[in-house]
């Protein structure tokens, strides 16, 4: 399975960061995470999903998108894609789904 370059990943309390590489994979590898934990994809994804989407028509962008347990940003800058996800929820919970589709040295 292919999978996103992950860059960088922290945590402050409840709060956890992960910058990606810039790509169109990102838009399907990430939709699984939202799908699992059943959380709204963004605008950009239903973009991706009618193939229309220019990733450099998304420069200096935000997205939001929540359920009852999750509260994500995703920040679209010029070469990167920073997600930040928000929850009460123990990390290691989801932590397993973010590594099955990144590609992080910290990860093997």
């Amino acid at each position: 399975m292919k999978k996103i370059k992950l860059f960088g990943l922290g945590d402050e309390g409840n709060r956890s960061y992960f910058v990606f590489e810039k790509t169109l994979d990102f838009f399907p590898l990430f939709s699984k995470f939202l799908f699992k934990f059943d959380i709204e994809k963004t605008g950009s994804f239903y973009e991706y999903d009618e193939k229309a989407l220019n990733l450099e028509d998304i420069t200096d962008i935000s997205e939001n998108t929540k359920n009852e347990y999750f509260d994500i940003d995703i920040f679209y800058g010029k070469e990167k894609i920073f997600v930040v996800i928000r929850t009460e929820i123990s990390r290691e919970k989801y932590f397993d789904v973010i590594k099955s589709i990144s590609d992080f040295k910290g990860f093997e």
